[in-house]
């Protein structure tokens, strides 16, 4: 080994039992705590094979918003989301537009304004039933008054 090599590795093992030995101090230093560790002068204790149950971290829970409440009667024109506007189940229809004109609804798979997202739809001129299903985007009437039955 040449002797600039030798050098370096005696400064490099110097440096290294510099910082050893001040790790070595019986009194350690706060490090990053906020306040000075003893420790205790017997030591640590001796393990006694006692299992220590630790409790259990708390879990969080997602939070889910109750679903929107029904209203008793809902807009008789407008697109309704199911699950935020209107719920899943049956409902009773009347016409609230002129008789002559009748109303319209439609259950949608989908929002894109594409005749594909239209699941079913009537033309209406009296009262009736409808089911959104759960699988349901949306619905859509026009002077059609929805009413949840109970």
């Amino acid at each position: 080994m040449s002797t600039t090599r030798l050098g370096a590795a005696a400064a490099a093992i110097g440096i290294g039992a510099a910082v050893l030995s001040g790790c070595a101090s019986s009194e350690p230093t706060s490090g990053h705590l906020d306040r000075p560790v003893s420790w205790p002068a017997s030591g640590w204790p001796e393990p006694t094979g006692e299992v220590v149950e630790q409790p259990a971290a708390p879990t969080a829970q997602p939070s889910i918003p109750p679903p929107a409440p029904v209203p008793s009667r809902l807009p008789d024109n407008g697109v309704f989301k199911v699950g935020k506007d209107i719920q899943p189940g049956t409902y009773s229809y009347v016409v609230t537009g002129h008789p002559d004109v009748g109303g319209y609804w439609q259950r949608l798979s989908c929002l894109t304004g594409d005749i594909d997202c239209v699941i079913t739809a009537d033309t209406v001129n009296g009262p009736g039933y409808m089911t959104v299903e759960p699988t349901d985007v949306a619905v859509e009437v026009f002077n059609v008054q929805l009413t949840p039955e109970e």
